[in-house]
C-alpha cells in the first residue's frame, strides 16, 4: 500500500482502527522516522549547536530579581525550611523544584539556574524539531524552526532567561510530543501515551497556572477531522487524568510537609496582585512584546503565515490545527495575566520558531530552484543566517562575555555589564554583599526588609524568619493578616543583621509608589522593633545595614 506523505500511521506492533493522514506535502515517508533517519540526525545535532552557540553567553548572566527570589526559596528548601510553611512563596511549586534542581546539580550559585536553563532550552528545541518531523514536515523547516528558536530566546534579556513561564511554555512539547504518539496507538498504549501527554501539562501548570489552555491540544483531532484519525472521549479522560494525577500528587506532598494550607492561603491572598491586569496590554503588544529588541526575527515569523496559510489551503488539517491552538492558547496565557510583561508570553515562542522555520524552509525552496548552483543558494541562505545573528542582541553580548573570559575576569565584572532598571542594580547588590560578609560570621541571623532576597543566597544563609522580601506587606491589598507573624519571629529570635532597602519601589507590582524603607514608617511595629534595638553600621545608595546593639 502506498503511504501518503507526512501521514501518521499506527504503530502496526499493536491492534488499530487507522489514523487520519496528515497530508503536509512533504515527502517524508510516514511521517514518523525515527530520530536517526536518514538526514534527521544531521538537523538534531544542528539544533544543539544552535543553542549552545547562541546560548553560551548567558551562563554569565546576572540574576533577575524574580530568579533571585526563587533561587533563594530553593536554597532555603536545600537547608531544611519548607516553602510556604517556612519561607512565603507566590509561585506554584515546580519553580522552586527546578531552582533546587539547579543548586543539586550546579551548586548554590547564580550560575545555576543558567546552566540547568541552557540545557532546558535545547531540549525544548529539540523536543521540537521532533514535533515537526513527526507531523511529516521537511528537514529545513525543523531546522530554521530550532534556529528561531534559539534566535527568539536569547536575544531576550537575563530578565526573561530562565523565568516559569518560558519553563510552562517550554513542558507543552513533551507533552504534544506524547499526544501525537498516542494518536497514532490504540488500546491500552493509546491510553498510556495520552495520560503521560496530560502528566507533563500537569507539570507545566505546575510551573504557571494559565499554560493549562494548552491542554485544548486535546482537541486537535477532533478540529482536524478526517475518517481515520478519531478524537475519542477515552483520550481526553485519559488526558485530564495524567494532569490530575500530577498535581494531586504535588498537593499530597505539600500536605505532607504542612505547606498545602499556607500555599491555599496565598493562592487566595495573591488574588488582589491579579487584580491589578485590569488595565491589561492591548493585544497587539503581546503578540509582538517578545519582537521588540530582534524585529527582522519578528517579521520573518509574520511572513511564515504565509506558508501556513498554504497549508491550511492545501488541507494539512492536523499541522494547521496544533499550530493555531497552540498559538492562541500561548498568547491567551500571556494576555490574561494583564501584565504585557515580555517573559508572560514566552510560551509563544515555539510557535514563532515554526513560523520562522516555515518561512525560511520556502525561501531555501525557492533560492533552490531558481539559483543555478546549489551551493550558492545555500550560501545565500547561510549568510541571511548570519546577517540575523549579528544583527541581534546575541552577537554583542557573546563578544562581551568573550572579551571578559579572555581577561579571566570575575562573575561580577559580567554582571556590570548588563543594562539596570531603575529600581533594580546587580552591581549594587554585589557590593552590598560583600560589604555584608566583612561583618558577619557563619551562622548569624539575618533579616531582609526589601526586595533583593538573593542577599540571603550571596550571604549563604538561608531566610528564617518566613518573609524573605517585603512584597505581602507593601501592597496596597495588604490586611494587616502577616505583621504579628513577623514580629512574633523577630522578637522569638532577633537577628544579629537587618538590611533595610531602598530604591525598590515596583508600582506595577505593589501598588504604591513607596520603596521598601520608606514604606517602613508606615509599619510601626517592625519600625519601632529597629529603632530599640538596632543601630546603623554601613549605608550605601540603595542598602543600609543595621546591627544589634547587644
Amino acid at each position: 500500500m502506498t503511504e501518503a506523505p507526512g501521514e501518521i500511521r499506527p504503530d502496526h506492533s499493536a491492534p488499530h482502527d487507522g489514523l487520519l493522514s496528515a497530508q503536509s506535502g512533504h515527502p517524508q515517508g510516514d511521517g514518523m522516522p525515527g530520530p536517526g533517519a536518514p538526514g534527521w540526525s544531521r538537523v538534531y545535532g544542528l539544533a544543539v549547536l544552535m543553542v549552545v552557540g547562541l546560548g553560551l553567553y548567558t551562563l554569565g548572566e546576572p540574576f533577575g530579581r524574580d530568579q533571585g527570589i526563587h533561587a533563594t526559596i530553593a536554597y532555603a528548601w536545600t537547608e531544611g525550611l519548607i516553602p510556604y510553611r517556612d519561607v512565603y512563596n507566590i509561585k506554584p511549586p515546580f519553580t522552586t523544584v527546578m531552582h533546587a534542581l539547579s543548586q543539586v546539580l550546579f551548586g548554590a550559585q547564580t550560575q545555576a539556574i543558567r546552566l540547568l536553563d541552557w540545557v532546558a532550552v535545547a531540549a525544548s528545541v529539540l523536543g521540537l524539531v521532533r514535533v515537526l518531523q513527526m507531523l511529516g514536515r521537511s528537514r529545513a523547516e525543523a531546522g530554521f524552526a530550532a534556529l528561531g528558536f534559539a534566535l527568539i530566546y536569547y536575544s531576550l534579556t537575563y530578565w526573561e532567561h530562565a523565568q516559569t513561564d518560558g519553563w510552562a511554555g517550554m513542558m507543552v512539547i513533551p507533552s504534544l510530543l506524547c499526544l501525537l504518539s498516542g494518536w497514532r496507538r490504540a488500546g491500552r498504549a493509546r491510553l498510556g501515551w495520552m495520560l503521560a501527554a496530560g502528566a507533563l501539562l500537569g507539570v507545566g501548570v505546575g510551573f504557571k497556572y494559565t499554560i493549562a489552555a494548552a491542554g485544548l491540544l486535546v482537541f486537535a483531532p477532533l478540529i482536524s477531522g478526517g475518517p481515520a484519525l478519531r478524537f475519542r472521549l477515552t483520550d481526553l479522560l485519559a488526558y485530564v487524568a495524567g494532569g490530575a494525577l500530577v498535581l494531586g500528587l504535588t498537593g499530597l506532598v505539600l500536605a505532607r510537609a504542612g505547606a498545602l494550607g499556607p500555599f491555599l492561603e496565598i493562592q487566595d491572598y495573591i488574588r488582589g496582585y491579579i487584580a491589578y491586569g485590569s488595565d491589561s496590554a492591548a493585544p497587539l503588544r503581546g503578540v509582538t512584546v517578545l519582537f521588540t529588541l530582534v524585529p527582522l526575527v519578528g517579521w520573518i515569523t509574520l511572513l511564515g503565515l504565509l506558508p501556513w496559510l498554504a497549508a491550511l489551503m492545501r488541507g494539512e488539517s492536523l499541522f494547521v490545527a496544533i499550530t493555531a491552538i497552540w498559538g492562541v492558547t500561548a498568547f491567551v496565557s500571556g494576555q490574561v495575566q494583564g501584565k504585557g510583561f515580555a517573559y508572560h508570553f514566552m510560551p509563544l515562542i515555539p510557535v514563532y520558531a515554526v513560523l520562522f522555520g516555515l518561512f525560511l524552509a520556502a525561501l531555501h525552496g525557492a533560492l533552490m530552484r531558481r539559483v543555478t548552483s546549489a551551493v550558492g543558494a545555500r550560501m545565500l541562505i547561510g549568510l541571511a543566517v548570519i546577517w540575523m545573528v549579528v544583527t541581534s542582541p546575541i552577537s554583542g553580548r557573546s563578544l562581551q562575555s568573550f572579551t571578559l573570559w579572555l581577561r579571566q575576569a570575575p562573575l561580577t565584572a559580567y554582571h556590570a555589564t548588563y543594562p539596570m532598571p531603575p529600581d533594580f542594580d546587580i552591581a549594587a547588590v554585589n557590593d552590598f554583599a560583600a560589604t555584608l560578609a566583612r561583618h558577619r560570621a557563619p551562622g548569624d541571623r539575618l533579616f531582609v526588609w526589601g526586595y533583593e532576597t538573593m542577599l540571603y543566597l550571596l550571604a549563604q544563609e538561608p531566610p528564617r524568619y518566613r518573609y524573605a522580601y517585603a512584597w505581602p506587606f507593601v501592597v496596597d491589598f495588604h490586611d494587616g493578616r502577616y505583621s504579628n507573624d513577623l514580629m512574633h519571629r523577630l522578637r522569638a529570635a532577633p537577628p544579629k543583621h537587618v538590611i533595610l532597602q531602598d530604591g525598590d519601589a515596583t508600582p506595577w507590582v505593589t501598588g504604591r509608589p513607596e520603596s521598601s524603607l520608606e514604606f517602613l514608617a508606615q509599619f510601626e511595629d517592625l519600625n519601632a522593633f529597629l529603632a530599640e534595638s538596632y543601630e546603623v553600621i554601613e549605608t550605601t545608595e540603595r542598602f543600609r545595614l543595621l546591627e544589634r546593639r547587644d
